[in-house]
């Protein structure tokens, strides 16, 4: 993963090296053009790429179409094809224009040849029909020695809003390091939506007359011409050729020097293209950096080298825009600063070369961050903790982005960066609310008493035995449910515990009769789940079969936690014996009539073999 720099970067471990350089020779290019800058002290530099704005921006342009700035006076002279320049009109239409303002909404072909449009220097990161009616603006903010320009999330003709387009503009006398060294003008892209409002023929955003990426001069000849887009891909084919792609452009930069008078030397453009680039050791970069011929049908030549150990080119395209990829290992072998020389010459006339150089940054800082701070809290109390030594970014499983962060109970990891390199922990604040347990029997014989105590001393301790105490132990002579409370180091903790009667209840033993007839068996039974059965008899089972008398049970019952209970019951069987019934009636009857038949004596139930249940029968 590569990250370009995206703030100031303090003392990178060793010596920290720069390089950047612009050169334009009437010959092939080398190496001796090569500015390099050492130094043995920390070195503070600023990043090369995309400036967010921030409340030191101002407004350009009221929400418009088609409008311009005031005249933007310069405090610091701009090369402009030899001539310093110092007044700039900001236009609403993706351009900034030298010495006039330009309000016109529908692109043209560089070079501009018509009308006042051609004795106007224009300078053109997106010449497209931007319309700030509906949404996005147009800021800048002018220091001693640049200017930058940011159209901000802007939508398209008319008043749309769906698609919005960001990208910048820096202008500075050539030595301000927003933009490399030799360079002057730099256009930076974000994120890139659409192309053409609906007065050029646009639909939704795309087709019509493309948008023009360049610069024009003034004088009828001299341009560069960048590309025309007007589609709804990333293709590119260079300069005046097929219409392009306007995400071609999404997270590019690209660099111009604007003091030649004629040919301009190729433009240096890339991803996130940037003069310092810092990767952690152990990580392998590949880079690519693309060289523009800003004139039509120019074919552009470029080369690359660097001392650096295991430093590789993977290709080398030539064309009217060349792609040059190179390979350097970020390894142990790789540790410190490699420098890495880019060059590109054109066919033009006189030829004109353009070397630009970066410094790949190994950077050996070990990413191993620590967290400190309190290792427990109670239950929803907050602690602070935070991350040890000093960052540059931090990133918590929370969200947080700060050093320190203040979270209750729970584990939570941090990941830190300093430039590329990246590493990550992770810590647990634990509940400091203590635990107490309950020490007592589950199951009791009542009525027996019985004692609850704690596992450990508290700083308090609060019973709900109603009589609020405060002791370690408690006696209690009644089941239920008990709760304690207690407090260690501040937190507060609980528990409870549920005392049970064990129930040895066998009354109303069950039999098969409370009689014995004529002296047979009666069945008497003590109910199950008790653990040991005693009769009178000397019978040890849950059941006895046996006729009249008095008859004696004992039943107990142990809990898990060996505590026994005991109980009895009685019951005695009576003698009953059996009824002699004789039945009554006429036996013998005409055919066709009937005789009824009585059972003599009353008894508790009847059952005739004609299944009639009554008395008599007929």
């Amino acid at each position: 993963m590569i990250r370009l720099l995206n703030k100031v970067l303090l003392s990178v471990v060793g010596i920290l090296l720069i390089t950047v350089a612009y050169s334009q020779n009437k010959q092939n290019p080398t190496t001796d053009s090569i500015i390099t800058l050492n130094s043995n002290a920390s070195l503070l530099f600023n990043k090369v790429g995309f400036v967010e704005p921030d409340n030191s921006f101002q407004v350009a342009i009221p929400a418009s179409d088609d409008g311009v700035s005031a005249v933007i006076q310069l405090p610091f002279s701009f090369c402009f094809y030899g001539s310093p320049e110092n007044e700039l009109y900001i236009n609403n239409n993706g351009n900034v224009s030298v010495g006039q303002p330009f309000a016109a909404n529908t692109p043209l072909t560089f070079p501009l040849t018509a009308g006042g449009a051609a004795n106007t220097g224009v300078i053109a990161p997106f010449w497209a029909d931007v319309d700030t009616r509906g949404t996005g603006q147009v800021l800048y903010r002018l220091t001693s020695s640049a200017l930058i320009v940011v159209w901000q999330e802007v939508g398209y003709y008319n008043q749309k809003t769906d698609r919005t387009n960001t990208f910048q503009l820096i202008i500075t006398d050539g030595f301000d390091p927003l933009l490399p060294q030799g360079y002057n003008v730099g256009f930076f892209y974000d994120d890139m939506a659409w192309t053409t409002g609906d007065a050029s023929g646009g639909l939704n955003g795309f087709q019509g007359v493309p948008a023009a990426v360049g610069i024009n001069r003034g004088n009828s000849s001299d341009y560069i011409d960048i590309g025309r887009f007007n589609r709804d891909d990333a293709s590119y084919d260079g300069p005046a050729l097929l219409n392009d792609g306007v995400h071609w452009l999404d997270k590019r930069n690209m660099f111009f020097s604007l003091c030649d008078t004629g040919n301009i030397a190729p433009v240096a453009t890339g991803i996130g293209l940037s003069d310092t680039i810092v990767v952690c050791s152990g990580s392998d970069i590949t880079y690519e950096v693309q060289f523009i011929g800003p004139e039509d049908n120019q074919v552009v030549n470029a080369t690359a080298s660097s001392t650096a150990s295991g430093f590789q080119v993977l290709s080398n395209t030539s064309g009217v825009f060349s792609t040059t990829e190179v390979s350097v290992p970020g390894g142990n072998s790789g540790l410190g600063n490699q420098q890495i020389n880019f060059a590109a010459y054109d066919n033009g006339t006189p030829i004109e070369t353009s070397v630009f150089s970066l410094v790949l940054s190994v950077d050996t800082l070990q990413i191993q961050p620590t967290i400190s701070g309190d290792t427990a809290a109670c239950n929803g109390d907050s602690v602070t903790i935070q991350v040890n030594p000093t960052f540059d970014d931090y990133l918590w499983s929370t969200g947080d982005t700060s050093q320190a962060v203040s979270v209750p109970v729970g584990t939570y990891q941090v990941t830190v960066s300093n430039g590329l390199c990246e590493g990550s922990t992770s810590y647990t604040v634990q509940t400091a609310n203590p635990s107490p347990s309950i020490q007592g029997p589950e199951w009791v014989c009542l009525p027996d008493t019985f004692t609850l105590t704690l596992d450990q001393p508290y700083d308090s301790v609060l019973w709900s035995t109603g009589v609020n105490d405060t002791l370690d132990s408690v006696l209690i002579d009644t089941t239920g449910t008990y709760y304690v409370t207690v407090s260690l180091n501040g937190c507060q903790g609980y528990d409870s515990i549920t005392i049970k009667e064990l129930g040895v209840d066998p009354y109303n033993l069950t039999t098969s009769r409370m009689n014995s007839c004529n002296g047979d068996s009666v069945t008497i039974d003590a109910l199950p789940g008790f653990d040991s059965y005693t009769w009178n008899t000397g019978d040890l089972s849950q059941t006895i079969f046996t006729g009249a008398g008095f008859y004696d049970v004992t039943v107990t019952l142990t809990s898990g936690i060996n505590t026994t209970c005991s109980d009895s019951d009685t019951v005695t069987i009576g003698t009953v014996n059996f009824p002699l019934p004789t039945i009554s009636g006429d036996t013998f009857f005409c055919f066709g009539s009937s005789s009824l038949l009585t059972v003599n004596g009353v008894y508790d139930s009847y059952l005739w073999s004609n299944s009639d249940v009554a008395q008599s029968t007929t």
